[in-house]
Order: C-alpha cells, then sequence, then structure tokens
C-alpha cells in the first residue's frame, strides 16, 4: 500500500471546491488512500449539502456556490481532525442558520474559546462548553466583514480557515495577527491554494495586519493530491 494522501492539501482541497459555482465539478485525484481526517472533512461537507463522488483513484467535487451550503440535519462530528473542525468552523459561521459541530473525546479539549469569542465580534452567535470540554460547538452567521485579532503563535489554522472560506465572504476582513506566526508553511499553503482559485490575498508574516477581500472560488477542474511526504503547495 502507498502513502497516503497529504491531508493537509485534500482538506483545504474539499472546502475551496464546495465554494465553486454551483454544479461546476472538481476532480480531486490521488486520493484512493485518503486517511480518516479527509474522510471526516468529506462526511461533514456532504452533511452540508457538498455533492462528493468517487471516480477511481479520485473524488468528484460539486461546487455548492457562494451561500450554497445548507444546515445540516444533524451534528457534525469532525471526528480528531483538528484541521477539518478548524476550517468547517469558519465556514458555518458564514451560513445564517444555527450549525453543531463536535467531535471526540480529544478534539473536545482542544477547542479555542478565544477566537469563537473574536468571531462574536463580526455577528456569529457562538454556543460552547466549558472547563475541559468547550465543545461541541454551536454557531449562527451570518459572519460580516470588520476586524478581529487572531493569535497565531500557538496555530495558523484559525488564519487558514479565513482566507480559505473568503470565497463565501461579501466583506473584506482586516486581521491583526499577534505573536509568532507557527506552521508557517501550512499557512502559506492555503492562501498558496487560495489564489489557484481566484484568491487575490498574500501573506505577509512580517505584517502585523492583513486585509483579506473576498473572491470568485474557481478551482481547476483537476488538482493531483500530493503524497503525505509532501508538504509544499
Amino acid at each position: 500500500m502507498g502513502s497516503s494522501a497529504s491531508k493537509s492539501h485534500l482538506i483545504r482541497w474539499l472546502l475551496l471546491a464546495s465554494q465553486a459555482t454551483a454544479g461546476r465539478k472538481t476532480r480531486l485525484c490521488g486520493t484512493v488512500n485518503a486517511g480518516e481526517d479527509a474522510a471526516a472533512m468529506r462526511r461533514c461537507l456532504s452533511q452540508l449539502g457538498v455533492r462528493i463522488e468517487d471516480e477511481d483513484d479520485a473524488w468528484i467535487v460539486e461546487g455548492a456556490g457562494k451561500n450554497g451550503l445548507q444546515r445540516p440535519a444533524s451534528v457534525l462530528n469532525c471526528a480528531n481532525s483538528g484541521t477539518a473542525f478548524r476550517l468547517l468552523s469558519v465556514a458555518c459561521a458564514r451560513m445564517s442558520e444555527p450549525v453543531m459541530l463536535d467531535g471526540d473525546h480529544t478534539l473536545r479539549k482542544r477547542g479555542s474559546p478565544t477566537f469563537w469569542q473574536q468571531l462574536q465580534g463580526i455577528g456569529v452567535e457562538v454556543s460552547h462548553g466549558f472547563d475541559e470540554e468547550t465543545l461541541p460547538l454551536l454557531l449562527q452567521g451570518p459572519m460580516g466583514g470588520g476586524s478581529i485579532s487572531l493569535d497565531v503563535s500557538h496555530t495558523s489554522q484559525h488564519l487558514s480557515a479565513l482566507v480559505l472560506s473568503m470565497g463565501a465572504a461579501n466583506d473584506s476582513l482586516e486581521v491583526e495577527l499577534k505573536g509568532e506566526l507557527v506552521s508557517r508553511r501550512h499557512a502559506q499553503l492555503s492562501f498558496d491554494l487560495a489564489a489557484a482559485c481566484g484568491s487575490m490575498n498574500t501573506l505577509d508574516t512580517a505584517a502585523e495586519l492583513l486585509t483579506l477581500t473576498p473572491f470568485e472560488c474557481s478551482p481547476p477542474d483537476e488538482v493531483m493530491i500530493p503524497r503525505d511526504a509532501s508538504h509544499v503547495a
């Protein structure tokens, strides 16, 4: 059995492809050994109304459009995937209906109340657990524009979540970066993949303030997902 598909790439491409113009299909190739994290992301997007089909060594994702995600009938269970949870939390915050996200017992201890508080400042209603287990998380948007402060010294995934979801945004967002950016390669990957879909947003690691602007998400017709050993865009 060969190495698995890079979850960093696959999870991000799943979200981008889902924001494409309604009906537009993106073929994500190299998914035959996709891991549990990517499977959790796929399952949650399917619950949100995104059509994803299997074809040989590929997943075919049909775009739902800018505002095409639908309220799921049940809780979105991200299992053990922190990446899927964080990316989906922002995607769901752009919806006008309440969505609940949860995960396994380990993910429940990896919540981000400080970030969720920032989302409240730009129009998102948030409810979550406390003490050791901060999940499940209940969100209701729609998330607006404005400005937020982001601590990037512990994780870059919230920054990734914001730039990857700008394809579903109506307003620009000013992001104040606090702390030394960790996982810089993964943050850059998010900006690069978004750029491949039409985003004009760029990552200036020396800047203390980034302005993220909306874009029309137009992913390529076909994307080759690299093996897990590769973390280069």
